[in-house]
């Protein structure tokens, strides 16, 4: 297991721990936080865009066939 060394406090941290346990500083570099922030944004679009197909589609199923024409609406 690598260890690290925290650039705030100077505690050694091991592991893939992402902040200091001690401090919270961040031990992550700034392209790996870039990387989690665009996997993240990526996941909230698609569940954004599930949830809404889901909702279009109940609200298309639930929808009454339209009346014939001709047809008496009491």
């Amino acid at each position: 297991m690598q260890e690290k060394t925290c650039p705030r406090c100077g505690l050694t941290v091991g592991g893939r721990q992402p902040t200091c346990h001690f401090c919270g500083a961040s031990l992550v570099s700034g392209q790996s936080r870039r990387f989690v922030l665009v996997a993240f944004t990526a996941m909230l679009v698609l569940l954004v865009a599930l949830f809404a197909a889901q909702v279009f589609t109940a609200h298309r199923s639930s929808r009454q066939p339209a009346p014939e024409s001709g047809a008496v609406h009491r």
